[in-house]
């Protein structure tokens, strides 16, 4: 299946004065949507999945947070897709940028019943989609709480997976890779589990301290262990650690009740709630944009709109609402934009990249028929 087979072949419809959408069947209960209109100049495009036919899974780029290649745990949705198996994807998250940025997502994501980013503070970030497998995704906001004990000490963990900024405690589980961070040397602890292990979203890690190290920048996370780092003031807290002491960290993710859910990814903010425009942004300019969107019906779309581009300036979050709206959805959700934005099926790019070729992102949701 080409470009022009998915773009050109189907059903055209003009929707007002101002655009024209092409609708085109994909599979069962899946079809591609481009929206194109003229003032402002914008397209859009879109993949409406109906409930039964593909099933959304949150995929991690790498197999790991971080690693060694050169995008240190990043790839393109194209990749993400071709090497899963899936049938069609979109980027996800919004990840950390700068020097050495690494694979890890700005907020929650839950790969299969295991935790692998912690959820983001902020009203804006702290929302995330989470779902069940084959079942249209919920938008819910969740908060973060992790304590490590150290023999009889107690510590407060800030993040999980994530590079270590400035007096910052994380936990590094065997799913990181490896762990750094950017605020001088980390004391770490560590922990050679009791068993192996997939941190839950509840959840606690018990081990024996197997080493004590005072000054690390980086060094890989093996399998089966886990890491406590920490820079800055709260150093110290970590090296009264002993080696053969029993340590524990508990992690409790609020908000969502992980017995029923899968899978979740970060970004943010919603956008729909009941069919109400719920954005808040004072500043608010247009963008390529990603989000996904839920109707009445328990369909899902996973849109995409250009921006960057003469031919499409893209939308500001306000506008981006209204379209998925005006698409039928009653729930949305705003995922990373800019030139991460990227919308891939059959092989196929489905938009145009503001940059020219797809962005090395740190997650995506793929899709599976």
């Amino acid at each position: 299946m080409n470009r022009l087979t998915i773009l050109l072949v189907g059903v055209a419809a003009w929707c007002g004065a101002w655009s024209q959408t092409w609708d085109r069947g994909l599979a069962p209960g899946v079809t591609f949507r481009m929206e194109v209109q003229a003032d402002p100049a914008r397209t859009l495009y879109g993949i409406r999945v109906a409930p039964g036919s593909w099933s959304a899974e949150s995929h991690l780029a790498k197999d790991k947070v971080y690693d060694e290649t050169p995008y240190k745990g990043r790839d393109i949705v194209s990749k993400m897709v071709a090497s899963s198996g899936a049938v069609a994807g979109i980027n996800g998250d919004f990840f950390q940028w700068g020097q050495d940025p690494g694979g890890d997502p700005e907020g929650l994501h839950v790969r299969a019943g295991e935790l692998l980013s912690a959820p983001a503070a902020g009203a804006n970030r702290d929302h995330a989609l989470v779902w069940r497998e084959g079942r249209a995704p919920a938008i819910e906001q969740h908060r973060w709480r992790a304590t490590a004990r150290l023999g009889d000490r107690e510590v407060a963990v800030q993040g999980l997976n994530q590079r270590v900024g400035a007096n910052r405690t994380v936990l590094f589980t065997d799913a990181s890779g490896s762990l750094y961070g950017d605020a001088g040397p980390m004391a770490c602890v560590v922990v050679k589990a009791d068993a192996p292990y997939r941190l839950k979203p509840k959840d606690t890690l018990t081990g024996k301290v197997v080493a004590v190290l005072p000054e690390v920048t980086k060094m890989p996370v093996r399998y089966g262990t886990f890491v406590v780092a920490a820079s800055g003031e709260r150093r110290e807290a970590l090296l009264g650690a002993k080696v053969g002491e029993t340590a524990t960290v508990e992690v409790d993710v609020s908000g969502s009740d992980w017995s029923l859910m899968d899978h979740a990814m970060g970004g943010g903010p919603v956008l729909l709630r009941s069919g109400e425009n719920v954005v808040n942004a004072a500043n608010d300019p247009r963008h390529p944009r990603s989000a996904v969107g839920v109707t009445a019906d328990g369909e899902v779309w996973y849109v995409v709109v250009d921006g960057r581009q003469t031919v499409s300036v893209g939308a500001s979050l306000k506008e981006l609402a209204d379209l998925m709206k005006a698409w039928g959805c009653v729930e949305a959700f705003n995922l990373d934009g800019g030139g991460s934005s990227a919308l891939h099926a059959y092989g196929l790019t489905l938009n145009r990249p503001s940059g020219g070729i797809e962005r090395y992102v740190a997650n995506g949701i793929l899709l599976y028929g």
